[in-house]
């Protein structure tokens, strides 16, 4: 990932969400929030066990999307978690045929409240390795310009 002039760069111009040239986490989702026209809500949610290879899962409903993700051992991991979500938010795997496990973890749903879901654990699965790779170069920028933002309110 290139940078230019003081800034990290977004990861891929062509991302198309209307990320700023410097961006924080709460501008991909305010950025996200507006391009797909709702909310976003991320939630800890204890039932998912990365024992069973799920570390995060995306529900896009009729009331918005969710990010539920394991409790994590850091906000490190708990970040990069989300991340991998948001990146099959921007990458736009909704649209995408979906792996739907909503039903095994929200039973008592209509299935049609569930409009997509995107469980997580599949390494082998092209979908999971285009959003992890995004998400490591949204991790890589967001650490570039924390520290660029650090140094220039020390020494200006």
């Amino acid at each position: 990932m290139a940078s230019t002039g003081r800034h990290a760069q977004a990861p891929d111009s062509s991302l198309g969400i209307g990320l700023p040239e410097s961006f924080t986490f709460n501008d991909i989702v305010t950025a996200l929030e507006r391009e797909r026209e709702t909310t976003i809500k991320i939630v800890e949610f204890p039932e998912i066990s990365p024992q069973d290879g799920l570390f995060g899962i995306w529900l896009n409903t009729k009331f918005g999307d969710y990010v539920l993700h394991a409790p994590a051992p850091s906000e490190l991991h708990r970040r990069q978690i989300i991340l991998h979500e948001l990146a099959h938010m921007i990458l736009g795997h909704d649209l995408a045929e979906g792996q739907s496990s909503a039903a095994k973890l929200f039973p008592d749903l209509p299935e049609d409240a569930v409009i997509r879901t995107l469980a997580r654990g599949h390494e082998d699965n092209q979908l999971e390795r285009e959003a992890e790779s995004l998400a490591d170069r949204l991790a890589h920028s967001l650490r570039i310009n924390a520290q660029q933002s650090s140094f220039s309110r020390v020494f200006g």
